[in-house]
């Protein structure tokens, strides 16, 4: 197969994946998960936050976050080849061998043999934050973005399961089977099995038999798991709605525009009462 048939096919599967995957995606953005500081939150919240650090987008491809999300994670292999992290840096595009006009890389374009933005990393790390220049910041940037797909890839992001011995600590489904086995649980351990086959089937019917019945399952399978390991600290579903609605209506984005307009006005008025020598009127101090 020919690198151009291989992009063709590449292309025609994330097309289906978008079409059969966007009604599933809303179910399963409610799905909730722990972030690194202990807070529950649904997956929604998750996939739009790591899909703006990753692309500088709101969703990919046509896709929705928790779409871009679950390809991520069910398909790693394929979602690996998919450019969609962002690159901005002339010299760091022409030491990835990336045409200049390109601006996304996929995961596997900085790998060979070795990570090759290793040596970029380390020297820009020995440098004190004050004399890194525009390139060693765009690498660190470019270095956290590629951490943030791997930490998907892997799985590692998908802290869905509460741990019983300590109720308020959910971690990824490796790792939680791991703790169950290392712990002697394996009853919980083979729990967290079968909930994962469920969804790998379930999903992968669903994906190229567009039957999702078994997906849905699996997905109630997940949230009667956190009932039962950690009922105090699901969220109620209305909050979870609330949450989900402000992530996608984005209204601070429209806020950006009054606020300079704001800023504008206020300088413009600084500045007339600077050249009247002039006090500025105590309303405009006591609330700006």
């Amino acid at each position: 197969m020919t690198p151009q048939q291989r992009i063709q096919m590449l292309e025609s599967g994330l097309k289906n994946f978008r079409d059969t995957t966007k009604d599933f995606s809303l179910k399963f953005e409610k799905i909730l998960i722990q972030d690194n500081g202990g807070r529950i939150k649904p997956i929604n919240t998750l996939a739009t936050d790591l899909v703006h650090k990753i692309s500088k987008q709101d969703g990919f491809l046509g896709m929705n976050n928790a779409q871009v999300l679950l390809g991520m994670i069910m398909f790693p292999q394929d979602w690996q080849q998919v450019k969609m992290i962002k690159i901005s840096n002339p010299e760091l595009k022409k030491k990835l061998g990336v045409p200049d006009e390109s601006k996304m890389i996929a995961y596997r374009d900085v790998f060979s043999d070795r990570y090759i933005l290793q040596n970029y990393v380390e020297d820009a790390n020995n440098k004190k934050p004050s004399m890194r220049n525009a390139f060693d910041k765009d690498v660190l940037a470019l270095n956290e973005r590629i951490g943030l797909a791997y930490s998907v890839y892997t799985g590692e992001i998908f802290r869905a399961f509460p741990t019983p011995a300590d109720p308020d600590h959910w971690t990824s489904p490796v790792q939680a089977i791991k703790t169950g086995i290392d712990t002697n649980r394996i009853e919980q351990a083979q729990e967290i099995a079968n909930i994962l086959q469920a969804f790998d089937d379930g999903f992968k019917s669903g994906v190229f038999k567009n039957q999702w019945n078994e997906a849905d399952k699996a997905l109630e399978m997940i949230k009667d798991y956190q009932k039962k390991y950690s009922p105090a600290l699901i969220i109620p579903d209305s909050k979870i709605s609330s949450e989900i609605f402000i992530n996608k209506i984005n209204f601070f984005k429209y806020l950006i525009a009054p606020f300079i307009l704001l800023g504008v006005l206020l300088f413009g008025t600084t500045l007339v009462y600077v050249f009247k020598n002039k006090a500025m009127p105590k309303t405009i101090n006591t609330y700006f």
